[in-house]
Formats: structure tokens, sequence, C-alpha cells
């Protein structure tokens, strides 16, 4: 009678459909994430420029590709994910910077609903000393990235970093959409 059971019950499990598993949900449509998805020409407080392209996946993520161009004729870029989690309300941000092994940014943000959309988290990357005893070592900082929306065509993007109780802004750029 048990073999059975289990033999039904194995059939059963066998003939099931497999579920996929879940997308995550987009962020509320009224969410102002949604609002950067295009390109953008930005200047940074250092006179740097870069292209930003947002793109809207699918899922309802949105992918970032920054290129910039330094005052001294160095390139580079940046490739960030934006994913919400709608169990937890809150927004994922991760970031890469190319070519650089160890690099990464991590925070969390509430939808955007007004004002400044704040993400706060965590920047790890491989720093190297100089001088002759030059060895990579690991840096791990609190990190803070605001976007700022100036007007239907521009925006404010800033990154800080919290030093000695007080966040300080080491990078800040305007950006307007193309």
């Amino acid at each position: 009678m048990r073999i059975g059971i289990f033999l039904a019950l194995a059939a059963l499990l066998l003939c099931a459909p497999a579920t996929a598993a879940a997308a995550p949900a987009p962020a509320p449509s009224s969410d102002n994430a949604y609002w950067l998805v295009g390109a953008w020409l930005c200047q940074s407080r250092a006179n740097s420029s870069a292209t930003n392209t947002f793109t809207r996946n699918g899922d309802g993520s949105i992918a970032l590709k920054t290129r910039y161009v330094a005052v001294a004729g160095r390139t580079g870029g940046f490739d960030d994910a934006f994913r919400f989690d709608a169990a937890k309300n809150r927004w994922l941000w991760r970031s890469t910077e190319l070519g650089v092994p160890g690099f990464l940014e991590e925070a969390t943000a509430g939808p955007w609903m007004s004002g400044a959309w704040e993400f706060q988290g965590d920047l790890f990357a491989l720093e190297t000393k100089s001088g002759r005893d030059a060895k990579p070592y690991h840096i791990h900082r609190s990190l803070r990235m605001l976007f700022i929306r100036l007007n239907d065509t521009s925006y404010e993007r800033d990154f800080e970093e919290y030093i000695n109780g007080i966040w300080a802004t080491f990078s800040s750029s305007n950006c307007a959409r193309t």
C-alpha cells in the first residue's frame, strides 16, 4: 500500500509542469527612475565629459552604460544595473568600472517619488599604494549616490563618501537629455 502511494506521488511530481522563477516586479509607474531612460550628456565639476545611456529591460530593471573622457584624455566607463525588489519596496544598484578588477559599488534606495533619489551603500575597490613597496589592498567605504531632477531635461548626480562623521562629495555631474 505504501509503495503504491509513493509511486502515485512520484508520478504526480514528475509530471507536474516546472514553474519558472518569477521575474522581479517593476517599480510603480510613478517612480521617477524610469524618467532616466534614454541618452544623456554629462559634464562633471572636474570638467570630465560622459554619456549616460539608461535602458529599461523587459523585467523592469534598468541598465546604465556610462562612458567618459577625463580632462587628461583618459577614457573609461561604468556598467550599472538598477533592479527593483517589490517585496522590499527597494531598488538595488550595482556598478562596476570597466577594466578595474575588484571595483564594485552597491547601494539601495526606495522608489524615486519626488525630490532627490538617494542610494546608500558601499564602495569596494582594490587600490595600490605608490612607492617601492606598492601592493594592492582592498578598501571598503560607505557610499551615497544622489540623483536630483533639476527640470524635465536635466539632472544632477552626486557621489558622496562618509568621512569623519560627515558626507563629503567626491564626484558631481550635471546631465542633459540628448
